[in-house]
């Protein structure tokens, strides 16, 4: 399923005070990014300073693909648009989070 449409999902969940619902959307979209947890606080900042640490190569694919993500979804006009490409970027590059 599409990223996108799962954190939108989500936000639209919470909005409405259906918790639960969206903390299950959370941890669907952290199963699908092989996240241990769900990790609703992470941040562009925080991969970017773990991957420079470790592997500069997957840094710069991650780069690439988030700001592809993040384009995409601007111009698609949806809200939370870091969130959405951090969860897209996350899956293209296949990145194991701790």
């Amino acid at each position: 399923m599409n990223l996108f449409i799962l954190k939108k999902l989500a936000k639209e969940f919470r909005i409405q005070g259906e918790n639960e619902i969206c903390n299950k959307i959370v941890f669907a979209i952290s199963s699908e990014i092989n996240a241990q947890d769900a990790r609703p606080d992470l941040s562009y900042s925080f991969v970017c300073r773990e991957l420079r640490k470790t592997d500069l190569e997957k840094l710069r694919e991650f780069q690439i693909a988030f700001k592809k993500a993040f384009d995409e979804a601007f111009l698609a006009g949806l809200d939370n648009i870091d969130d959405v490409a951090m969860l897209q970027a996350v899956k293209e590059t296949n990145l194991e989070l701790p």
